[in-house]
């Protein structure tokens, strides 16, 4: 399953979830609206890991997400980071609208 952030644009085109098939290579489609999103975008996306599945954010989300980490005090702090920050992979698109999901990241979507 990929997620879509909610909170990259005004109109919420970037924002649901979504199941995929995976091919041979690890490659899945992306919704239209998705594309074209990430498309306008000039710094690439990024594909990270959440439990049980997949999240894309645009770069400066991520990076708003990057910096709110920082500042937790909490116990969960270095997991949250670990997990969303530390798979984090930026994200490119092909031009039959595929994305790869490397093999690392399968793993948390299983």
């Amino acid at each position: 399953m990929v997620l879509g952030s909610s909170d990259l644009v005004p109109d919420e085109k970037f924002m649901g979830s979504f199941d995929h098939v995976l091919d041979d290579k690890g490659r899945t489609s992306l919704p239209r609206a998705f594309r074209v999103t990430l498309e306008q975008e000039e710094r690439p996306a990024y594909l990270t890991a959440k439990p049980l599945c997949l999240a894309i954010y645009a770069y400066a989300e991520f990076h708003r997400l990057r910096r709110e980490y920082a500042e937790l005090h909490i116990d969960s702090r270095e997991r949250l980071e670990r997990l969303h920050l530390g798979n984090a992979q930026p994200l490119a698109i092909d031009r039959q609208g595929r994305i790869l999901i490397p093999a690392a990241l399968r793993e948390f979507a299983a």
